[in-house]
């Protein structure tokens, strides 16, 4: 119970939920009945032991209690005895009556009142059996209530019910709950007739739905009616025992040889499972579907098959017990959720089954060795597929010797949640007796034991039912798979059973006493002091005793006043008792088969080992295990396991034994709260019911009960001082007490007692507050609901709407405020202008919410209807003053708000700068030591959370005034003129207010929001401190390159050139992945720019101006880098192509890095030949080679296009290179490479009018093309000695000469005239060669050169 630094109200409810777990702990039946887990599909037997069926006759007050006897009417006995007729009698619960057919009349009477009868007469043919069902969805009007099915011996008819209220009104279905006070009325004509065919109808049952089933001979039939169109309904009769599904499985007939009848039909609303038993004891099982429209047989069991399976389990036991099953009752999923049928023999014998499938042999194979045992399926989508025995209950009176009771002989059963009713004979002529087994006083017990009642009757019994009170019948209606607690954790809420009993001289009605009954019996008949007031405590323990006290003292009926006082001593008495918290550290494992009948015994005590055991669910680790068999049941909604773990944190890890120990008192205290919220502790608080509305799970009447609840609980724990100084008063005794069975020493006994009582009064004092709390807490959710609950929350934020559907009353409590909040800020506004309203509202809410709504909530709410009226007047100084009192009102319990409400007013009366101060003082408030802006520098998700959480505050604070800039900006899109204008005045108005502040990070954010809307120069322009500083974060957090840009223009207006250029060279040489290699070159040329600009500046500050050739240098090598990348990129076909960009994304590299890592590796014979160029590293040779790997890529890369592109490429390529290398044409010796590509030309049979194209492209001047051609004449004999490339040189040569001479006239006349000169000499020495030339073959085009080249030295000669 140590807080170890948790919230009090946590710690609260974290008891709570451990109390809410522990109720819950035992629910489901089968882990009473002796389960297994090491053999979970072990048949178990129980009842042969006395501790089975204790008896409760020491407390001399009984568990039920019967009724005066109401007789039939006199009316139907005089005419039953006035003729011989064929009559049937029964009870329909549904509505509250008992019906009589006499021939084919029918008579129904109301029995509670023995009035109210009604006569029908017409049906022509005789009754056999009458039901009533709920009328299926839009198949009826309105006014159809209920539909009346009625058999005959020919038909099944529909008639239609409807009930008026005392004004002979017709009651409306939807409130339509308890009838049995209203008139009934049967509409004359039947609404469907269906024939029967010969059938005799056995059973009818009905479906919460509108299904309805009924046995005929060996079939199962439904009626299925159904509206077919507008003015016409069609109803036929649909045999399911015929369909092709059911002769999947082997029917009875194949089983036992022979046709059976079907006696009896059994539904299962909760799970959809329809069950039929056969006159010879045989049990089907259908399937409904998981909807409840389907149906499908999936199983069934001879009784042949169910005597020998229940026999061979229990051998001491006479074989003829388990034969002739009478009577089958299903086990609704609230029940068990692994039980779904208990099956009843005519010896009193009970057979429980499953249809689950065991469990698969796989389970057990791979349980390794002090593993534990394989555990049972989740069951809760699970559909039957099977139906297999796992108990056999042996009834009270079976002796040792194997004899059981001869004069019980049972015909009919009921079973009801915690009851089973057997109706048996007793062996006297036309006598019968009514045996009630229950298990309500002994829920605590690790397994099933059963009081039993008797109430025997001098004629036959003829129907049992349950009375369905309108709870009773909302809670069947709802078809939810949770397991109820038991019925002594919700009497409180919950009626106590009521059965009625129908007999030949009328009806008898029988009540169940719930524990808490029993004891205001006992108080009122016996006293406190009392043998059997003892004999209850010891039969409930201390805590449950404790917890009936409560009750008794919150009640507020007159006959409880009488034993308050009796009522107050026992909690006091048994409260000052040590027990054992519900986390008990110090127990051991124990067997699930231990039968505790002791009764001087305290209540159980169970350990968490004891859990592991009792709640297997399916998991894979033993972790999983344990929380999966320790998850909750659903009625307690989304119970999150982390509360429990958390709750239980203290109580683990306490060193001291005593931590573990607390009073009774204290533990009655905690669980009686629990059951009083029950399920909604851990439920979520609303539901959507569209995209913007949210409405309550809560309904009027429940908000209603339990705020009620709550309020008398506190005024009892206040009136009786229940948390006061009572310990102190009953120190002695327990002093006493401890000191008779004290084995510790003496001083430890006294540090751990006083360790413990403190832990207590803290726990309680916990507890009173959390008590008072949620009191708060529900009565403003009653007030909400009062005031329409989802047109208020319509006016929440989507984050908010969204949190309370999910968030449960528990966290709402504990740490909810805020949206209470919230709440009451919605609700005070959606009556803003009714002040008497807003008024009454407000005095209502200090009055029951004084917590959640204080007197700073007023003054806020006050300020509020003051903005209110601000906006209904005109713009004046009167209403400036008026909003800036409003303003400053609202600052005082600004932690309070919900700021954007708030804002969101202000806004609207245009009170920008009150939006400023609101933020700014709430951010002030959340964060008063200013950690925020630790967690802003350190741009560190992983900084202080503290800091982290004052960081999101603050942010919150801020959206405020981003919000209203926001909507200032939309508005203006739609404006202009002086519309405009007053918008643009109004955002200035806020962007100046905030800057004008000393708040760091609301001038970031107002900075953010500038740039997010293109507003960059307000940011530059300002004169607010933090600017520098705001865009240097953004620079260094990878931003783009407008923040660069805006960190320039910021330094250049403050003339700080040399800190740009530092900032930009640094950023361009970071090793990081957060921008690419173009950036860094724009950061080296923005660099590059700053430092030129920065003169002297950069010379001082930095020491040298060697800085701006660094950068010079570094922004080089940097576009080679860039260059090295795109032509990475242009190849194909390259291994770790991404890894090698990756690298040259990440740094920049230096020229010797780029060598050896890029250009060599990747063979880039042009960045080598840059590299060169940069480092100023000439070798002739080298540079040659360079040259020539660049022309044969280039060629290579063209091959297969034709030579016209290949030329205008290769031109391209080659001027590119020639224009780059202008300056230093060492690094690109042009001539050499013509001469280069002459030869290639050749080889590759490209046309001789190349080189004067390319030369071309490249803007070569004449002379340098002449050279090219001497060149190659000179340097290489292959062109003179080899026919076929002199003539090609000679072709190319005169493509030049042509070209000169079209443009000669153009040219100077000096070049002209040493142009002409120089072409002379070279078609001088081309003749020559020409004349020597003997080859035969190429006689012809000799001479055509020899023309070309004599008429072009004819035309250079005239020049």
């Amino acid at each position: 119970m140590t807080q170890r630094g948790s919230e009090p109200l946590e710690c609260a409810s974290n008891a709570v939920i451990r109390c809410l777990w522990k109720d819950r702990e035992l629910s489901d039946l089968l882990f009473k009945l002796k389960f297994d887990p090491n053999q979970p599909d072990k048949v178990t037997v129980s009842g042969l032991s006395v501790d089975d069926y204790p008896s409760l006759k020491d407390l001399d007050v009984t568990e039920f209690c019967t009724q005066r006897l109401r007789p039939v009417p006199q009316e139907l006995v005089d005419q039953l005895n006035e003729t011989e007729c064929v009559y049937t009698i029964g009870m329909l619960p549904e509505i509250g009556r008992a019906y009589m057919t006499i021939d084919s009349d029918l008579y129904i009477w109301n029995y509670e009142e023995n009035c109210d009868l009604a006569y029908f007469d017409g049906i022509p043919n005789t009754i056999t059996k009458v039901l009533v069902a709920r009328p299926k969805a839009g198949v009826f009007h309105e006014f159809v209530h209920h539909v009346l099915v009625v058999a005959t011996s020919k038909e099944i008819l529909l008639l239609a019910v409807s009930f008026t209220n005392e004004h002979n009104l017709t009651i409306a279905a939807d409130s339509l709950n308890d009838v049995s006070h209203a008139q009934m009325y049967l509409l004359p004509d039947a609404l469907f007739k269906v024939p029967l065919e010969g059938s005799t109808v056995s059973d009818v049952v009905t479906t919460y739905d509108g299904r309805i089933f009924f046995a005929a001979e060996e079939c199962i039939y439904e009626l299925d009616y159904q509206e077919k169109s507008w003015f016409q309904r069609k109803c036929r009769k649909v045999n399911h025992s015929k369909r092709l599904l059911s002769y999947l499985l082997p029917s009875l007939s194949l089983i036992t040889g022979k046709e059976e009848k079907i006696s009896r039909l059994c539904l299962d609303d909760t799970r959809h499972i329809l069950y039929s038993l056969s006159e010879n004891g045989s049990i089907q099982v259908f399937d409904l579907g998981a909807d409840g429209n389907a149906m499908c047989k999936v199983a069934s069991l001879s009784s042949a098959h169910i005597q020998e399976r229940a026999a061979d389990e229990c051998r001491t036991v006479d074989r003829a017990f388990f034969g002739d099953v009478i009577s089958i009752d299903a086990i609704p999923s609230s029940r068990s959720h692994y039980l779904h049928l208990v099956a009843t023999t005519r010896k009193g014998v009970r057979l429980y089954f499953t249809c689950l499938p065991p469990t698969p042999h796989s389970a057990y194979m791979s349980a390794s060795a002090g593993m534990p045992p394989p555990l049972l399926p989740d069951p809760v989508n699970a559909r039957p597929s099977d139906l297999r025995l796992r108990h056999v209950r042996i009834p009270p009176g079976y002796s040792a010797g194997g004899i059981g009771n001869p004069y019980f002989t049972v015909y009919d059963t009921l079973l009801c949640h915690e009851v089973l009713i057997m109706v048996a004979e007793c062996g006297l002529e036309g006598a019968s007796s009514v045996t009630s087994f229950s298990s309500s006083n002994f829920a605590s017990r690790n397994t099933l034991m059963e009081n039993s009642w008797k109430l025997t009757f001098g004629t036959t019994v003829l129907a049992v039912e349950r009375s369905l009170s309108p709870q009773t019948s909302l809670t069947l209606g709802k078809e939810a798979l949770d397991v109820r607690p038991a019925f002594i954790i919700s009497q409180h809420r919950d009626p106590a059973e009521r059965f009625v009993i129908l007999t030949e001289k009328g009806v008898s009605i029988v009540e169940q006493r719930s524990p808490v009954d029993i004891l205001r019996e006992i108080l009122h008949q016996y006293g406190a002091d009392s043998p059997q007031a003892n004999f209850f405590f010891h039969l409930h323990g201390a805590v449950n005793s404790c917890v009936m006290a409560l009750i008794i003292l919150c009640c507020e009926s007159a006959a409880d006043a009488a034993i308050k006082d009796a009522a107050l001593r026992i909690f006091f008495s048994l409260g000052a008792d040590m027990n054992v918290d519900m986390i008990d550290t110090s127990s051991t494992l124990r067997s699930p088969h231990r039968l505790s009948s002791d009764w001087q015994s305290q209540s159980r005590n169970i350990s968490l080992a004891d859990w592991t055991f009792r709640s297997p669910l399916q998991a894979s680790t033993p972790q999983q295990r344990f929380m999966a068999a320790h998850s909750p049941p659903r009625t307690l909604g989304a119970t999150p396991y982390h509360f429990i773990a958390a709750a239980d944190e203290s109580a683990v890890s306490s060193p001291s034994p005593y931590t573990a120990m607390t009073s009774c008192r204290h533990d009655a205290l905690y669980v009686y709260f629990s059951r009083i919220v029950s399920n909604l502790w851990t439920s979520p608080l609303c539901y959507k019911i569209s995209e913007t509305q949210i409405t309550s799970v809560f309904s009027n009447d429940e908000l209603g009960w339990l705020t009620a609840q709550l309020a008398l609980y506190k005024k009892a724990i206040d009136h009786f001082d229940l948390i006061g100084s009572t310990q102190e008063a009953y120190q002695s005794l327990i002093t006493r007490r401890d000191s008779a069975t004290s084995k510790s020493t003496p001083c430890e006994q006294a540090d751990g007692k006083v360790l413990a009582r403190q832990q207590e009064r803290r726990s309680l004092h916990n507890f009173s507050m959390l008590l008072s709390l949620t009191c708060e807490v529900l009565s403003l959710w009653e007030i909400l609901s009062a005031h329409q609950f989802h047109v208020v929350t319509a006016q929440l934020s989507p984050l908010n709407r969204d949190q309370l559907c999910s968030i449960h009353l528990s966290a709402v409590v504990v740490g909810g405020q805020h949206l209470c909040a919230d709440l009451i800020t919605c609700l005070v506004r959606h009556y803003f202008g009714d002040n008497a309203t807003t008024a009454a509202i407000c005095s209502q809410l200090r009055s029951v919410c004084p917590t959640l709504f204080s007197d700073e909530d007023a003054t806020a709410t006050r300020a509020t209807e003051m903005v209110e009226e601000a906006r209904l007047m005109e713009p004046c100084a009167t209403r400036t003053e008026l909003l800036a009192e409003a303003v400053r009102m609202l600052k005082v319990g600004v932690q309070k708000l919900t700021l954007s409400v708030i804002c969101q007013l202000l806004f609207e009366v245009e009170c920008m700068e009150g939006i400023v101060e609101l933020a700014l003082a709430r951010a002030e408030r959340d964060d008063p030591k200013m950690l925020a802006l630790i967690a802003y520098k350190s741009r560190s998700s992983e900084s202080d959370p503290l800091a982290q959480e004052a960081l999101a505050k603050r942010k919150e604070a801020y959206k405020c005034v981003t919000d209203s800039l926001d909507r200032l900006m939309s508005e203006a899109r739609s404006k202009s003129g002086i519309a405009l204008q007053s918008i643009l005045l109004s955002r200035d108005s806020i962007v100046n207010s905030v800057l004008r502040s000393k708040d760091e990070l609301a001038n970031v954010a107002v900075f953010k929001w500038l740039l997010d809307n293109d507003l960059s120069n307000v940011v530059v322009e300002s004169k607010s401190p933090f600017v520098e500083s705001f865009l240097h974060t953004l620079v260094e957090e990878g931003g783009s390159s407008g923040y660069l840009d805006l960190l320039w223009r910021f330094h250049e207006k403050n003339g700080n050139f040399a800190k740009a250029a530092k900032l930009l060279y640094s950023l361009a040489r970071r090793d990081t992945g957060a921008f690419d290699l173009r950036r860094r070159v724009a950061y080296l040329s923005q660099a590059s720019m700053c430092a030129k600009s920065a003169g002297a500046e950069l010379e001082n500050e930095f020491g040298s101006q060697s800085f701006l050739v660094g950068v010079q240098d570094e922004l080089d090598v940097a576009e080679i880098q860039l260059a090295t990348k795109d032509a990475i990129l242009a190849k194909k076909h390259i291994l770790d192509k991404a890894v090698a960009i990756e690298k040259l994304e990440r740094r920049l590299y230096s020229a010797q890095e780029l060598f050896e890592l890029f250009a060599e590796p990747f063979d880039l014979p042009e960045i080598k030949l840059a590299l060169c160029y940069c480092a100023d590293a000439h070798d002739p040779r080298i540079v040659d080679g360079l040259c020539m790997q660049i022309l044969d890529q280039e060629l290579e890369a063209s091959r297969g296009e034709p030579y016209d592109t290949r030329i205008q490429r290769l031109g391209t390529r080659l001027a590119t290179l020639c224009r780059q290398y202008s300056m230093k044409p060492k690094y690109f010796p042009i001539e050499t490479v013509l001469c280069e590509m002459q030869a290639r030309a050749l080889l590759d049979s490209f046309p001789p009018s190349l080189l004067q194209t390319v030369g071309a492209l490249m803007s070569a001047p004449f002379t340098q093309l002449l050279n090219v051609i001497e060149l190659c004449q000179k340097r290489d004999p292959f062109w003179r000695k080899n026919e076929s490339a002199a003539r090609y040189l000679i072709e190319s040569t005169l493509h030049i000469f042509h070209r000169f001479a079209s443009v000669a006239p153009k040219l100077p006349l000096d070049q002209r005239r040493s142009v002409a000169s120089r072409c002379l000499d070279l078609i001088a020495s081309f003749l020559l060669q020409l004349s020597s030339s003997t080859h035969p073959t190429t006689g012809d085009a000799r001479l055509h050169l020899i023309d070309n080249l004599r008429s072009l030295q004819n035309i250079f000669e005239s020049i």
